[in-house]
This record gives C-alpha cells, sequence and structure tokens, in this order.
C-alpha cells in the first residue's frame, strides 16, 4: 500500500473520504485492485485500519 494517490485519481478525494464515510481517518493508503475494466477500483486503508473499496 502507498501513501501517495494513483495515477488517475484526484486529490479531492481524500477530504472526500473523511466527509462522506464515518470514521475515517487518513492518511489513507491505496492499491489498485485488478478486475475493474471500465470502472477503476482501488482498495483503501486509513490511519485506523479501516478498509474500503473506492469505485
Amino acid at each position: 500500500m502507498s501513501h501517495e494517490l494513483p495515477t488517475g485519481l484526484s486529490p479531492a478525494v481524500l477530504p472526500w473520504l473523511e466527509a462522506n464515510i464515518v470514521g475515517a481517518q487518513g492518511p489513507f493508503s491505496f492499491t489498485v485492485i485488478a478486475g475493474g475494466h471500465s470502472n477503476l477500483t482501488y482498495g483503501v486503508v486509513d490511519a485506523n485500519g479501516n478498509r474500503y473499496v473506492l469505485r
């Protein structure tokens, strides 16, 4: 996992995650999940170890 945003993911996603997911807290780590052809899919882990999927 990387604390850097994957290519193609807007930095605007960082405040969006905190504002729209109860308990989500940065910094966030991201991994690209293979298989999302028309919708890129990312695994996200927050500072508390909570895991999310972002499409």
